[in-house]
């Protein structure tokens, strides 16, 4: 049977492989955020996401996707008014670089209702 929990292991081993050869990739470096962040991750690791996810927008500060996965992580549901800030500034920069986007629009609208009522839950 297939192991879901190995796949993470194996593609987190793939990606920083790629990341030895190739470590000024803003996209691996991403991937690599996204895969500690995920919640199907047994091992997920927060901090290791935001490293991650900050290192992709070191090296291209207009990844959208990037600066959205951050406002996501940094928007703590349990005490909005502590992630408030750095979530909405990482919002706002991934409108500028992607206006368009229904998911960024969705969750920037999602951290105000979560600051405005955090114990209800938005889902």
């Amino acid at each position: 049977p297939d192991n879901p929990q190995r796949n993470y292991e194996q593609a987190i081993y793939c990606y920083q492989s790629l990341l030895y050869t190739d470590p000024k990739s803003a996209q691996v470096n991403y991937l690599l955020g996204r895969l500690y962040n995920d919640e199907d991750n047994l091992k997920k690791d927060s901090l290791l996401a935001q490293k991650f996810y900050e290192r992709a927008l070191k090296l291209d500060d207009n990844f959208a996707d990037a600066h959205l996965c951050l406002a996501i992580l940094l928007m703590d549901n349990k005490n909005p008014h502590k992630g408030f800030s750095a979530s909405l500034l990482y919002y706002k920069k991934a409108l500028e670089f992607d206006s368009n986007s229904p998911q960024i629009h969705y969750n920037f609208g999602l951290l105000y209702t979560i600051k405005e009522n955090p114990y209800r839950d938005p889902e």
